[in-house]
């Protein structure tokens, strides 16, 4: 089976988004529940 390294590539700058995103989204959370308190 012949893999592309582009789309390799694709799918790991997608996976790597995200989790920055979700890590970012957890910052931003915890910031937030920091101010009500």
């Amino acid at each position: 089976m012949l893999i592309n390294p582009i789309t390799i590539s694709l799918k790991v700058e997608t996976v790597g988004h995200q989790y920055r995103h979700h890590n970012y989204s957890l910052r931003e959370h915890k910031r937030y529940e920091e101010t009500i308190i």
